[in-house]
């Protein structure tokens, strides 16, 4: 039996009840405004014409009109650059004006130079974009470098993801610009995203422990993006070994055997890979594997603390019997050669590389936030969700990432021009470019929904609201992956349109998963921590060795680097000695205030 609260019921509960009583739930928030944000949606979207209409074009033009017409701009004369226009004048800038930007790559992204979005952009705001692009591995890791060596930045950075304690120590060093007067001064579309999210009140979320703003966000609410902890089987194998979908560990494990023994691609060689993932979004197998003993909401992108909430009480899983008792379970997968150790190398390129491999599938179960297949490759029709596992003593969970913003634009000392590279941030918040940014081109890459369109999370409540056309995923030169600041709230992303001429349509799969995933969330989760200047000094490097020395470790543990029956107690001495008693107690104290 699996311990778990039904999100699902709950979820369709809000849709039907208003004020239930949540408050053993951070979800809450986002969830009490899922009517409001889905009746604006499809209101916007019942308005509004064809991509190509008169409507649509006047968008394009001037975005502040469409859906930031009704904002007042505090002080709005207090512009100072005279290359800039006034707002809600496009262009932006009154001549061809440089504008640096720093882009992490994305794989999907072709060239960013010549990108449509990127020419739509220009041509939008009249400036000239010059790309340094760092790459995705290790670029937060090349940023500090630059920084620390005294190195120009560029003017404006994208994409980063870093968390608030960088946000504040850069900002409070100077090397990140604070933007509060830009967003009462300039910031149409910034401030109508606030008020389209208002109830989870996204500036607060976004307003650094000094009272400073430092960025403008991503912040997508998507249920696919919350329940993105996801694990994918070779239903061809099971049906041709006459197997079920294992529900537990231990079918899971005799599943992993056949796979292994009974030459399910039917080649005559023993060259299966029963089990394996990367380190690609959400691609930790370990991870996955944990949550069958004990909650585990690690990311393997964003690197995080792991966090366990109980009564408003902070703690974490990696120091408890549980968690030994997943890393014993997974070890002896190594062990007998069921799950590769590539999980813990593997990057997404050759993840996708060995599930396409050759003309046989050679990958029985994989773990990754997305398919990881080409659009057109049809061996992606072999594959199944894989509901989370039940262990040995019930635990079924699956790990939750609640909608929460992320450090997308950041403006730098080194700005020649702030008010012109805040204007482009807030001209790329609008609705407008936030479904070009996650879409592609209007007309070409999507469209609005015909009254036969069946959206994709209509089971959850979501009516459709775009039909993409180019798919996710791909290598294209259309947009930018997503990696900008936009806001999309509840039901856009969601509000996707089935592609029932193409079987072969990524998103597809990922909507048959959710519905697996949504019930297994756990009971009370951690969403945000604001820590102040001092308590970042204190806990900053703590966090950073726990996190590194825990996925070590997880791993060593797993692939026999480490005993875990005569190393285990040393590693429970060195959690202590690298500060876990102080990171508890300050995050704790930190943790109280920011959700008092």
């Amino acid at each position: 039996m699996c311990y778990f609260r039904p999100f699902h019921a709950m979820i369709l509960h809000q849709i039907n009840q208003r004020g239930v009583n949540m408050k053993k739930r951070r979800l809450g928030s986002t969830l009490m405004i899922l009517v409001v944000m889905f009746l604006s949606i499809a209101c916007h979207s019942s308005n509004q014409g064809t991509p190509d209409s008169d409507a649509a074009a006047d968008t394009v033009k001037n975005p502040a009109k469409s859906s930031a017409g009704d904002v007042d701009l505090k002080n709005s004369s207090k512009m100072t650059d005279p290359i800039v226009n006034d707002p809600g004048v496009f262009p932006i800038c009154q001549e061809k004006t440089d504008i640096s930007v720093g882009v992490v790559q994305s794989m999907q992204v072709e060239d960013y130079e010549t990108n449509w979005l990127t020419q739509e952009m220009e041509e939008f705001t009249n400036m000239n974009l010059v790309f340094s692009v760092f790459p995705f591995k290790d670029a937060k890791q090349k940023l500090e470098i630059q920084i620390n060596s005294g190195t120009e930045l560029p003017e404006i950075l994208t994409g980063f993801r870093m968390d608030d304690m960088d946000i504040l120590n850069y900002g409070s060093q100077g090397v990140f610009l604070p933007l509060n007067h830009y967003i009462d001064d300039l910031g149409a579309e910034v401030q109508d995203a606030f008020s389209r999210v208002k109830a989870k009140d996204l500036k607060g979320l976004i307003t650094s422990a000094d009272g400073n703003i430092y960025y403008l966000p991503k912040y997508t609410e998507q249920m696919g993006d919350q329940f993105s902890q996801r694990q994918w089987i070779n239903q061809t194998w099971l049906d041709k070994l006459n197997l079920e979908m294992p529900a537990t560990t231990d079918e899971f494990t005799e599943v992993l055997k056949a796979f292994r023994d009974r030459d399910p691609n039917g080649n005559g060689k023993k060259d299966e890979i029963p089990y394996t993932g990367g380190q690609n979004w959400q691609g930790s197998s370990a991870d996955a594997i944990m949550n069958a003993f004990i909650y585990d909401d690690a990311a393997t992108v964003n690197v995080k603390p792991r966090w366990l909430l109980k009564d408003g009480k902070l703690d974490v899983p990696y120091n408890k019997p549980e968690w030994k008792a997943g890393l014993k379970y997974a070890n002896m997968l190594v062990k007998e050669g069921l799950l590769s150790p590539l999980c813990f190398t593997q990057d997404e390129e050759q993840l996708t590389k060995l599930l396409e491999n050759g003309d046989r599938s050679m990958v029985g179960v994989y773990t990754g936030g997305n398919f990881f297949f080409g659009p057109k490759n049809k061996r992606k029709l072999e594959y199944k969700p894989l509901p989370p596992l039940t262990g040995p003593k019930g635990v079924c969970y699956t790990a939750y990432y609640p909608s929460l913003p992320s450090s997308y634009f950041i403006i730098t000392k080194d700005a020649k021009h702030p008010e012109a590279a805040f204007r482009f941030g807030d001209a790329m918040t609008s609705k407008d470019f936030a479904l070009k940014n996650r879409f592609g081109e209007p007309g070409v890459d999507w469209k609005e929904p015909g009254p036969n369109d069946k959206g994709l999370y209509e089971g959850l409540g979501f009516k459709p609201i775009v039909v993409p056309i180019l798919p996710w995923g791909t290598i294209q030169n259309k947009h930018w992956e997503g990696e900008l600041n936009v806001v999309m709230e509840m039901g856009t992303e969601d509000g996707m349109a089935v592609n029932v001429d193409d079987p072969l349509y990524g998103e597809l799969f990922i909507a048959e998963a959710v519905p697996f995933y949504i019930d297994h969330g756990p009971e009370e989760y951690v969403d945000m921590i604001k820590y102040t200047a001092d308590e970042t000094e204190q806990v900053k490097d703590i966090q950073m060795s726990l996190v590194t020395y825990v996925n070590e470790s997880m791993a060593r543990f797993i692939t026999g680097d480490l005993d875990l029956d005569t190393q285990w107690k040393s590693y429970l001495k060195e959690l202590e000695k690298i500060g876990l008693k102080k990171f508890l107690e300050v995050s704790q104290t930190a943790y109280s205030r920011t959700h008092k």
